[in-house]
């Protein structure tokens, strides 16, 4: 549900609430990697989340 590349992506938390509400979920789990092995969330991370 994002776009972007190897360095970097973008979410638009619209259209990920968008499909969870067009197929009635009760939850949704949110995750995501990072290519660089890093642990710590980027403040990006945090404020996505």
């Amino acid at each position: 549900m994002s776009k972007g590349g190897i360095t970097g992506t973008i979410v638009d938390v619209r259209i990920v609430m968008k499909q969870a509400l067009e197929h009635s979920a009760t939850s949704i789990i949110l995750v995501h990697n990072h290519p660089s092995g890093g642990l710590r969330p980027s403040k990006s991370d945090t404020q996505l989340t």
